[in-house]
C-alpha cells in the first residue's frame, strides 16, 4: 500500500513537470487533484527532476519485487521501507 502510495505521488509529480497549461483548474483536472493541493505538486517538482523521478520508478519497482518476496525473501517490510525510503531521499 505505501509502495503504490509512493508511485501515485511520484507519477503526479511527473505529470505535473509536462503540463503546458498553467490554469489552476486545468493542472488539477490533469493530476485528478483538488486544486488546493496543486502547491504540493508544485514543491515536489522543483524537488525531484524528471531524471530523478525515473530512477524512484526503479527503486519502487524494486522494492515492489521485495516486497513481494522475489528479489529477497529474508528481510522484513520495516527494514525493506526504510531501505527505500533512504535510496529515494539520497
Amino acid at each position: 500500500l505505501t509502495i503504490s502510495s509512493l508511485f501515485s505521488f511520484f507519477q503526479k509529480t511527473m505529470i505535473f513537470h509536462n503540463i503546458q497549461n498553467t490554469n489552476r483548474n486545468n493542472i488539477a483536472n490533469e493530476l485528478g487533484i483538488n486544486p488546493y493541493f496543486i502547491r504540493d505538486f508544485e514543491i515536489s517538482s522543483k524537488n525531484y527532476s524528471i531524471k530523478k523521478l525515473f530512477s524512484i520508478f526503479e527503486i519502487l519497482r524494486d522494492y515492489d519485487l521485495k516486497s513481494k518476496g522475489i528479489n529477497n525473501p529474508s528481510i522484513n517490510e520495516g527494514e525493506l521501507l526504510r531501505e527505500m525510503i533512504l535510496k529515494i531521499l539520497k
